[in-house]
């Protein structure tokens, strides 16, 4: 049954309670005075990076000292409607072959607002319009902070001087959205027709991350017969294992004997999403590149039977580590499961 806004707001509230389970709460950041914001910080002695990091009340509370590189920003949001999911169902993964050209298989989400669209797009903000902004201004006074690049900087500088600080940020606008230096993907599609308010975010998850050796789990067989499985594992050339997309309902993790059949039914179903955050910085390839990865679903109000995709989408690897701990707060719709508690 279709959940009113006002049980999406009530939903919202509880969510944006939840502040320990996460970096940045999304829902009720703003009356928080809390964002994200792009800093630069030297990890290295005498080596300058961009990290993406939380501010609150202008201060930035995340810790950056002791650390070698830019730090992983966990994010939950509100509540969000997905439109379309790729990849999450693992019967789908399995019917079709890898293709080496296409990158390692990723879980793709794209999602939109649930409730007032208003007030969705409002909060949501902080991850496009927001980061748009923190990532010019990072620009304009740093550049890439890659040593010898001098093709991307040479032009920021550039454009910094012949510009206005509206266009240079509109420059910048262009530039997030193709897959060169720098680069924003989750948000690319909205950032190239912010008119279009019906456009979704896309959050990703690689589902066979590295590892030392190959590792087996209860999930496996749900990608086909086991042959099929070898086959799709080959292909990430390095030892892995599967790890679909963590997926509550009603405070409990969903296990591999209904994960097929829940999976399935995400498209129109309502939920918030649990995510990571990092900006990127690759000197060999002189790319600077934002990423907002996709950790976990909880789901509040779970999509009809078959509505599904029957595609699968594989995009570029990200490199990051997806952080996977229990949330507390479950948004759930049905009153006789509603709780707080793993």
């Amino acid at each position: 049954m279709p959940q009113s806004h006002a049980e999406i707001e009530k939903m919202n509230g509880r969510i944006a309670a939840a502040t320990g389970l996460a970096d940045l709460v999304i829902a009720g950041a703003a009356k928080r005075r809390e964002t994200l914001a792009i800093v630069t910080h030297e990890f290295l002695p005498g080596v300058a990076s961009h990290a993406v990091v939380v501010k609150r009340d202008g201060v930035v509370v995340t810790v950056l000292e002791g650390r070698k590189d830019a730090p992983m920003v966990t994010l939950n949001t509100p509540l969000c409607t997905i439109s379309a999911a790729y990849s999450v169902s693992p019967a789908n993964l399995g019917k079709y072959p890898p293709d080496a050209d296409r990158g390692e298989p990723q879980a793709a989400l794209y999602v939109g607002p649930a409730g007032d669209p208003v007030a969705w797009t409002r909060d949501m903000a902080v991850l496009d319009t927001g980061l748009v902004k923190e990532f010019a201004g990072a620009l304009a006074r740093d550049g890439t902070c890659i040593p010898k690049d001098v093709a991307t900087n040479g032009t920021i500088k550039k454009k910094v001087k012949s510009l206005t600080k509206e266009e240079f940020q509109v420059w910048v606008e262009d530039q997030l959205t193709g897959h060169g230096s720098p680069h924003m993907a989750h948000a690319a599609k909205r950032i190239a027709d912010w008119n279009d308010k019906d456009i979704p975010f896309q959050f990703k998850k690689k589902l066979f991350p590295r590892a030392e050796t190959n590792i087996d789990t209860d999930f496996d067989a749900l990608v086909g017969t086991s042959e099929r499985f070898e086959m799709i594992r080959s292909s990430v050339n390095d030892p892995c294992g599967y790890a679909p997309v963590p997926i509550y309902v009603g405070g409990k993790l969903v296990g591999p004997d209904e994960y097929e059949s829940v999976s399935s039914r995400l498209a129109g179903s309502v939920v918030y999403l649990s995510l990571w955050c990092k900006l990127f910085t690759n000197t060999k390839n002189k790319v600077v590149s934002l990423k907002v990865g996709l950790s976990k679903i909880v789901v509040s109000s779970l999509g009809a039977t078959g509505v599904r995709t029957d595609s699968v989408v594989d995009v570029s690897a990200d490199t990051a580590s997806v952080v996977d701990s229990v949330l507390d707060v479950v948004a759930d719709s049905d009153p006789k499961r509603r709780r707080t508690g793993p």
